[in-house]
């Protein structure tokens, strides 16, 4: 007697087992746990006395539908460019030569002068 392992399609899933015995003795066949198979049937008989004709067991195995495995993309943030200002500050007591203050000032002091020389002359 063979028993076979098969898929719904009839492929072979797993090696084929041959048993002998004499006529009328019993015999019995084994389902088998199979990676990536769900057992669906037996065809033929399980268990049972050989016989003088040929005898076949077929056990049947659905496969297990593995997921679908979807990929995403991962789009990689945008790299920021940071601008550096530079920095603004009030100027230090001292820092800067005021030259046109100095002349205006000194320009007004002289023609204010002048002028008070010049009226103070004119009243004698």
């Amino acid at each position: 007697m063979t028993i076979k392992y098969v898929d719904t399609n009839g492929n072979s899933i797993s090696d084929e087992i041959t048993k002998s015995g004499n006529v009328g003795s019993l015999y019995t066949s084994e389902q088998k746990k199979i990676l990536g198979y769900n057992f669906k049937e037996i065809q033929g008989i399980g268990e049972g006395q050989f016989t003088i004709e040929s005898q076949t067991v077929t056990y049947v195995y659905t496969k297990i539908s593995t997921p679908t495995i979807i990929k995403t993309s991962v789009i990689p943030p945008k790299t920021l460019s940071v601008k550096t200002l530079p920095k603004e500050s009030l100027p230090e007591t001292g820092d800067k030569f005021f030259g046109f203050t100095l002349l205006s000032g000194s320009l007004l002091i002289l023609v204010s002068t002048t002028l008070y020389l010049l009226k103070s002359k004119k009243y004698k």
